[in-house]
């Protein structure tokens, strides 16, 4: 069946929108057909990615260059419901369920990489859907930053930190876009207006990230990885000298925040605030106490009352502020071999595209997760999963153009 590239393209900015929560402008408590706003966007994808792997008859594995890595993900996803029903008799349908987003947007990886192949889209295209997309959930997040006193138009959690507003976005999008920016700004090729944009981009993300999600960990590492972008991107000396001297200038006024103030506190307490981060070493013990007792599987995906209850999640310990430990909770040893496989390739792939091509958002967005991964795993969960995958297919995409192994 032969189907219009444009039509290909439209979809998928469509699904890549409902991917990120509509920009939180839908209640998702609110219920069409008994089926809530996320569920909707992950049929959506599901369907597109059918309608794409339906429309050709061959699939090039060899092409893709995280198939393998992809089907693996997969497995453990299956292992880790059948751990719950092992250890805390869940079945293996609610662990399957649980983790539905993950597995719809393995089956849309492989659509993705199909589309790149028969040339629906291109490198360029998904990497303008992206910009796009993150400018517009800058103006509404930050929009509804200024505005929270008056009026409440986006459907997110929201708590204080700092005798301030928080609101919690997934931020896994913005933080590609960061990477993203970072080099276009610095990219000698680019106009002034282009850069110009891209500055202000850059500006307004580390705005939404450090001051309407408060979220530090983050805030350093984008920080540091724009350190790191300026010191290893080819560019003139001279403006990389300049630069070097604005980031330092920006750390120094950052330094006299209460965020940073609040960071340099608790390294002096090393970490012992329980309120702060001692609940987290409790679960890190908790989890590990898991891991040694099933090496190979650990804890499985929790979710009736004895799972979560063993989890710690009555305990206020929350796989998801527990970074890569919470992964290792659920996926066990075999998903620490998973995690570690996975990200050697993408170090070794997105370094071997910045040696050639001068391009480093792709190893910076892979060692901003390395960095902030010890509490943080945002692109493994909600729509960060999307996003992680999406960037799978742009390196892939690049990488094979590296090596003439066209995708058109």
């Amino acid at each position: 069946m032969k189907i219009k590239t444009d039509k290909v393209i439209i979809m998928f900015f469509f699904i890549l929108i409902s991917s990120q929560s509509y920009f939180y402008l839908i209640d998702d408590k609110l219920e069409i057909l008994k089926i809530q706003p996320s569920d909707l966007a992950l049929i959506f994808a599901l369907f597109w990615a059918a309608f794409i792997l339906g429309s050709y008859q061959k699939l090039n594995l060899k092409r893709m260059q995280f198939a393998g890595y992809m089907v693996f993900f997969a497995a453990l996803i299956f292992l880790s419901s059948l751990q719950s029903q092992l250890l805390f008799g869940q079945s293996i349908k609610y662990g399957l369920i649980q983790q539905r987003r993950l597995l719809i947007w393995i089956f849309v990886y492989f659509a993705i990489e199909l589309a790149l192949i028969k040339g629906k889209f291109n490198y360029e295209q998904l990497v303008s859907m992206i910009r796009i997309i993150g400018r517009i959930e800058l103006a509404i997040y930050i929009s509804q930053y200024f505005l929270y006193d008056y009026i409440h138009f986006l459907y997110v959690s929201v708590s204080s930190r700092y005798n301030d507003v928080r609101f919690y976005f997934t931020p896994t999008l913005l933080d590609f876009l960061f990477m993203i920016e970072m080099d276009f700004l610095l990219n000698k090729y680019n106009s002034k207006r282009e850069k110009i944009k891209s500055g202000i981009t850059i500006v307004l993300i580390l705005f939404e990230v450090m001051i309407v999600q408060k979220f530090r960990l983050t805030t350093m590492a984008l920080i540091c990885c724009f350190v790191l972008c300026v010191l290893i991107k080819r560019f003139s000396k001279a403006i990389k000298f300049i630069y070097v001297m604005i980031a330092v200038l920006g750390i120094c006024i950052l330094l006299n925040t209460t965020m940073f103030r609040d960071i340099i506190e608790q390294f002096s307490l090393g970490f012992t605030d329980y309120g702060h981060f001692g609940i987290r070493a409790d679960a890190r013990k908790l989890y590990l106490e898991m891991l040694a007792k099933h090496p190979f599987l650990g804890g499985g995906y929790p979710y009736i009352e004895d799972a979560l209850e063993a989890s710690g999640y009555y305990k206020r310990m929350y796989l998801v502020d527990n970074g890569v430990f919470g992964f290792i909770y659920i996926y066990g040893g075999v998903g620490i071999i998973w995690i570690a496989a996975l990200w050697t390739k993408l170090i070794k792939m997105s370094r071997k595209v910045f040696e050639n091509k001068n391009i480093t958002y792709f190893l910076l967005f892979y060692l901003f997760f390395i960095v902030t991964c010890i509490n943080e795993l945002h692109w493994y969960y909600d729509s960060g999963i999307g996003v992680f995958i999406l960037s799978l297919c742009i390196l892939d995409a690049k990488y094979n153009e590296l090596y003439k192994m066209s995708i058109c």
